[in-house]
This record gives C-alpha cells, sequence and structure tokens, in this order.
C-alpha cells in the first residue's frame, strides 16, 4: 500500500501546473472520453456536520488515472488538489487495480440550504468534470422556551407578558432569526412576532378562568435554522371583588320608592366588569336580585318602614369573579310625594323627536288627598343647570297623582341621556324628583343608499362614474357624512367622502369587458349607521369586436375587443385607443403607445411586444389572486412595459425573451392595484425593473426568471 501511495504522488507531482490551473477554474469544460463520478456521505447533512465528498475517475482497465481532483461548490472551487488513489479489485490475496482511481474531500463549513457540487479531475486520461451532485445541508435546530411574568397563577383581568426565547444547537451556529406566533389553547394570541435577540413577546389580559396552554411557534426565515414549538401552562383564576351600596335618598320617607344600587368592581390585580347577580336584603329579609350591568346592578322599593334599616348587597359571582358583599344604613322618615319620568320612545334613533312625562303622586302619611298635586314639573338633560322645558301638571285618573309632558325633543346625540323632572311642590306637597331609568337612549339613525352609474353601458378604456346617494329613512331625521366605499364583485374600486348633498361620486376606467356587478357601501357617522345600495349591473363592451383570421396585421382605433382571433401581422395600438385581447393567436407582436388601457388574456403572442405611455390600467394576466378572469399568456418574445400610468397586473405568465417593467406611475381599478404586481411568470431571460413607483411586488408568489432579476425586481426569490 506504501508503495501504491508513492506512486501515485509521484505522478501528481509530474502533473505540475495543469493540477494548479484546475483548482481556480471553473468546471466549465468536460474532457472528451474521460468520466467522472461523485457522491457525498452523508447527503442530507445538518449545519455544521462534516461532508466526505469523493470523485472517482474511470480509466481503461488495468491502467488506472493518476492525477488530482479539486471539488466546487457551484462555481467556487472548497479546496487544492486532492490526490487520485487507484481502486484496487481482489481475487483472494492478490489485488489488481480496477481501472479507477478516487480522491475524497471533507467539509463542515457548507451553509445552510441547497448546493450544486461538482468534482474537476486532471488525470492521465485528461481533463473532466462530474455531472452535479446536490448537497443538501439542513439548518440548526433549535429549542423554543416560554415565560410569563407575572408567573402562573394569575387572576382574571391581570395582564401578562408571555416571552419566547430561541436558541440554537449548538449556539455557536449564531442567533436564530424569524418570526413566533403565539397561541392560547390553540388560538392566536395575537399576531406574529419578529424576533429580536432570538426573543419576542405578546402581552395579553384578556385570558379566561382556567388552565390555559400558550405555545410559541418558532418559523425560521434563514436555511440555518430549523423551526421548533415550546410551551407554559397559565392557570387563570377569579378574581376578588369588592361591592358597596348607594341608595337614591337616604332617609326616604315611608312609601317612598328608593333605588338601591349595588357597586361591583375588580380588585386589583384583577380588572374587567364583573356579571351575575346581585341579592338585596333588609337584615334578613331578601329584597329582591338584579342583574350586574356595567359593574351596578338595582333595585327599588316602597315597602320600608320607618325606622332604620341595615341594607345589604351580596354579589353573588360569575365565572371569572368571586363573590362579595357590602351594606349601608338606612332611614326611613314620613314623607310626602315622589314622582317618576317616562319617554315617548325609549329607544329612539339620532333626529326623531322624543316627549317625556313626569308623574308625581302623594305619598303617606297623606291617606285620600283631597286635591291632587299642583305647580310645575321641570325637565333637565344630562345634569343642565337649566331645564329644557318647565309645563304645569294636570289632574290624573290615579287619586292623589298628576302630571305633565315636555314639548317634543329631536336635538338629543346619539348617547344615553340622563334626562331628570323636578317637582317645584306646592302648599300640600314636598318637593321630589324623579329619573328616566336606563336614561333616554338615543341610537344612530338607520340609513339607505342608492347607486347610479354613468355611462351604462360603456367602452373598455372609457371612464364610468358612479354616484352614491344616501337617505335618512323616518323616524331619524338629520344630514350623514362620512365615506363611501365603491366595489365590483367584491373587489374595492375606491372611497369617495359625502358631499353636502349627501352623495359620493368615483369614476374609474379600469372595468374589464363584461358585465360589474358595483355596489356603494356608506360606512356611516357618529349618528347614522352604515348601509349597502343593491347591485348595479354595469355592461363594459367594445365599439368593435375582431374573431375569426385577420391577415396583413391589425390596427386598433377607439376600443377594440380581439376574441378568438388569429392575427397574422401584429396588432398597433394607436394613442387614445383601448385593446382587450383574449383567447387569441398574434404573429407579429402587439405595440402600443399612449393608449387608454391594454389588456391580453390566455393569448399566445409570437412576437415581442411594447406597451409604453399608457393612460389607463395594464392587465397581461392575472395568477388568480386579483379577481380578474384573465388567464396566463404565452409571450414567445420579449415583453418591454414603459412608462404606464395605471398601474401593471403581470400575472402566470410564459415568456420567452425576457420582460423589461420600468416608470410605472399612478394607480389602477381597484385598491389591490395601487402597486404593480408581477408575479407568478416563468420567464425565459431576464426581468428587469426599474424607475417603477412604488415599486413592484411579487404578491407572495415568485417569479421564475432563467436571467435573474434586475433592478427593483432582483430580490431573492421575487
Amino acid at each position: 500500500m506504501r508503495i501504491r501511495q508513492l506512486v501515485v504522488f509521484l505522478a501528481v507531482l509530474a502533473l505540475g501546473s495543469t493540477v494548479a490551473v484546475l483548482a481556480t477554474s471553473s468546471p466549465a469544460a468536460a474532457g472528451v472520453g474521460v468520466d467522472t463520478t461523485i457522491g457525498a456521505n452523508p447527503n442530507p447533512s445538518t449545519l455544521g456536520q462534516s461532508v466526505t465528498f469523493s470523485a472517482t475517475v474511470h480509466g481503461v482497465f488495468p491502467a488506472f488515472p493518476v492525477g488530482g481532483v479539486v471539488f466546487f461548490d457551484g462555481a467556487i472551487p472548497m479546496n487544492f488538489p486532492v490526490i487520485l488513489y487507484p481502486n484496487f479489485s481482489c481475487v483472494g490475496p492478490v489485488c489488481v487495480p480496477d481501472g479507477t482511481s478516487t480522491a475524497t474531500f471533507s467539509t463542515s463549513s457548507l451553509s445552510g440550504g441547497t448546493h450544486v457540487i461538482t468534482a474537476g479531475a486532471d488525470s492521465t486520461y485528461g481533463t473532466s468534470v462530474s455531472d452535479p451532485l446536490i448537497q443538501t445541508v439542513q439548518g440548526a435546530s433549535t429549542s423554543t422556551s416560554v415565560t410569563a411574568a407575572p408567573a402562573s397563577p394569575t387572576v382574571f383581568g391581570q395582564g401578562v407578558t408571555f416571552t419566547a426565547t430561541v436558541v440554537a444547537n449548538p449556539s455557536s451556529v449564531g442567533t436564530p432569526t424569524g418570526i413566533l406566533q403565539f397561541t392560547d389553547n390553540g388560538v392566536n394570541l395575537g399576531g406574529s412576532q419578529a424576533l429580536s435577540g432570538g426573543a419576542a413577546s405578546v402581552v395579553s389580559s384578556g385570558l379566561s378562568v382556567g388552565a390555559h396552554n400558550i405555545v410559541a411557534t418558532y418559523t425560521s426565515d434563514d436555511p440555518n435554522f430549523l423551526s421548533s414549538s415550546g410551551s407554559a401552562n397559565q392557570q387563570v383564576n377569579m378574581a376578588s371583588t369588592s361591592t358597596g351600596v348607594t341608595v337614591t335618598a337616604d332617609p326616604s320617607v315611608f312609601g317612598q320608592p328608593i333605588t338601591i344600587t349595588g357597586s361591583v368592581g375588580a380588585l386589583a390585580p384583577g380588572a374587567g366588569t364583573p356579571t351575575g347577580t346581585v341579592t338585596f336584603a333588609d337584615g334578613s329579609t331578601n329584597l329582591g336580585s338584579a342583574a350586574v350591568s356595567g359593574g351596578q346592578a338595582s333595585i327599588s322599593t316602597s315597602n320600608l318602614s320607618v325606622g332604620t334599616h341595615n341594607l345589604s348587597a351580596t354579589y353573588g359571582g360569575d365565572g371569572n369573579f368571586q363573590s362579595s358583599a357590602g351594606g349601608i344604613s338606612q332611614i326611613v322618615n314620613k314623607a310626602a310625594t315622589s314622582t317618576v319620568l317616562s319617554s315617548s320612545a325609549n329607544p329612539s334613533v339620532f333626529g326623531q323627536k322624543v316627549s317625556f312625562t313626569g308623574t308625581v303622586c302623594g305619598l303617606l302619611p297623606s291617606t285620600a288627598p283631597t286635591q291632587p298635586p299642583s305647580g310645575l314639573l321641570a325637565f333637565t338633560a344630562d345634569g343642565a343647570s337649566t331645564p329644557f322645558d318647565t309645563v304645569p301638571v294636570s289632574a290624573t285618573s290615579a287619586v292623589g297623582c298628576a302630571s305633565a309632558t315636555s314639548a317634543a325633543i329631536g336635538s338629543f346625540s346619539v348617547a344615553t341621556h340622563s334626562i331628570t323632572v323636578a317637582y317645584t311642590g306646592d302648599t300640600n306637597y314636598l318637593a321630589s324628583s324623579g329619573l328616566l331609568a336606563g336614561g333616554q337612549v338615543v341610537n344612530k339613525a338607520p340609513t339607505a343608499t342608492a347607486l347610479t352609474s354613468v355611462p351604462n353601458p360603456s367602452y373598455f378604456g372609457d371612464g364610468v362614474t358612479l354616484s352614491a346617494t344616501i337617505s335618512v329613512p323616518p323616524p331619524g331625521a338629520g344630514v350623514p357624512t362620512g365615506t363611501v366605499t365603491f366595489s365590483d364583485g367584491g373587489s374595492v374600486l375606491g372611497t369617495s367622502s359625502l358631499n353636502s348633498a349627501d352623495q359620493a361620486t368615483f369614476t374609474t376606467a379600469g372595468l374589464q369587458v363584461g358585465t360589474h356587478n358595483l355596489v356603494a357601501t356608506y360606512a356611516g357617522d357618529g349618528n347614522f349607521l352604515p348601509s349597502t345600495s343593491t347591485a348595479q349591473s354595469q355592461l363594459v363592451r367594445c365599439m368593435t369586436v375582431v374573431t375569426g383570421k385577420v391577415n396583413g396585421g391589425l390596427t386598433v382605433t377607439g376600443s377594440t375587443c380581439v376574441n378568438n382571433a388569429t392575427v397574422n401581422g401584429g396588432i398597433t395600438v394607436l394613442p387614445g385607443a383601448a385593446l382587450s385581447l383574449n383567447s387569441s393567436t398574434v404573429h407579429g407582436g402587439v405595440t402600443s403607445a399612449h393608449g387608454k388601457a391594454v389588456t391580453f388574456c390566455a393569448s399566445l403572442i409570437d412576437g415581442s411586444s411594447t406597451v409604453s405611455s399608457t393612460t389607463g390600467f395594464v392587465l397581461i394576466g392575472d395568477n388568480g389572486d386579483d379577481g380578474y378572469s384573465c388567464g396566463g399568456n404565452d409571450l414567445r418574445g420579449t415583453l418591454n412595459l414603459s412608462a404606464n400610468a395605471g398601474q401593471i397586473e403581470l400575472g402566470g405568465n410564459q415568456i420567452k425573451g425576457g420582460a423589461s417593467i420600468s416608470g410605472t406611475s399612478g394607480v389602477g381599478p381597484t385598491v389591490e392595484n395601487l402597486i404593480t404586481e408581477i408575479e407568478g411568470n416563468r420567464i425565459s431571460g431576464q426581468l428587469s425593473c426599474s424607475n417603477n413607483n412604488p415599486a413592484p411586488t411579487d404578491g407572495g408568489s415568485p417569479n421564475s426568471a432563467t436571467g435573474g432579476g434586475v433592478g427593483q425586481c432582483a430580490a431573492p426569490n421575487f
């Protein structure tokens, strides 16, 4: 064996400068008649793992190749030449060369991802290059841990910060990057969070009572790191509460209706608004129960006897809050009157006129009064110092009662208004007051939206003006404000503000040929509810429709549809014209300069095409994500799109010859087209993008360009 190694070593030294040249040149030209094969172990490998590459050069038995081998990662040599060692075939104790020689090289420096490995050999048989070997290097494993602050357990409503830390194994490979998604029992907890220094956090104050399995899932954006997940358990207990008791009158009079209110609140660190019921008692006597709303529950009673009463309110708890109780001492004296208040419409809507009626009745100790109360009732809204109306009372059919109704008021804002009435008293009755239970609720008024489109039908490439009119049906009243959103079959075209005539208009010139279902949606404002119009059918057609075979080329003037046609000689779109090309074959290419709109769908164009200075939308195939019924095209020539002022949709096409997109500006027919989309195209040649404002996007569907991307389209996987 030592003799064999010496012979091989001397043979490699004899190669001299040939081997040295091989180590610095790209394995581009293989020798003729020489076979070199390559292998790797292991494959796939992990980041930092040593991989051994072996190259075998096949000679002619019994001679064997002598020389050296350089291994390449892509076009980059990984090593100085390594010596070829002959391989032997043995029969019993006798071993003879089998006509092949092998060289090996090991490395642990491969980055994560896919590597194209070749072996270049320079031997006594000449130079040769192996077929490519795909070596996959998997990223380093990671581990994700989750911590909570404060630690478990917490109480309902308490804010908790969950922090996930991702570390690589081994840590020497660096700090992982990417995103983290937290979930709570399988439901997303906030949006995805970018890692910073290997960690990310999310804050939640809305965890329900019970056990929570918080999982952080790490998704790597670097092939050097593998994704992972980790979890932590967080127990959330019920929050403690406190209950306070108030009454509407202290002292009160015998027989006077009083309202007892239990106010239930969460104790820190808990938070939120308790629900459930509060049970009220007078000593050991149950007075009744009421549901908690907005942290409060109230009952009214007129049956308390004269004297001192120990009133209590006991909150029974709910699924999130523990029970609690409070109390107050109530003195009941003799008194004269009580006053109640009602509304003519509650709830009402904005602009609706509402009146209020106050009724004052005599109470014990008066019995069977000889006359009802007299005097005035003063109506007040929202605690104002001046009543909005003062009206004399008139007797009612009920003994000892009188009432008065205010003038109708239509100026209440959308809110819940506190309405009170005060009885001024007279020589027989003491003054008293009343409160509208629950307040006067004023809701937003309903609206109706009507949509028109002009002209209808319209020609492809021409503008269509959409007008939405907002009206307020009775009993609502007033002038709506805000915005209207115009949509085409679910795709938002744009938004416009209402003018003083309750109208909003929007003009678009980008509607494709066909029938469109247009809808206007009013967003509402502080006083009025949203509404949506019925669909308006809009027909977009062409002045000229070309079908069948056209020889000698086609010159487009006006609005022209080319459907299921064969055009021999190419198409020229004159300034101010619009072309809609569908399911057709064009021999000779398409040239358009200063046109209104250009659309290519599901067509074959055998020649180079140029679309420049278009004032409207340019649609060349759709990748299926924008709602256009426009199949990809087979473009057998270069495609040049320049200085177009209406944005571009270039999707799902096969382009042979390269594509250049430059100088795009303006906006397209829908909100989706505020930026040029170049997505899902297969390009033989270069994809060049420059001076487009804003820069184009691939919409999440990368393009494939054999010549790579240039300029604004040079990003990896664009």
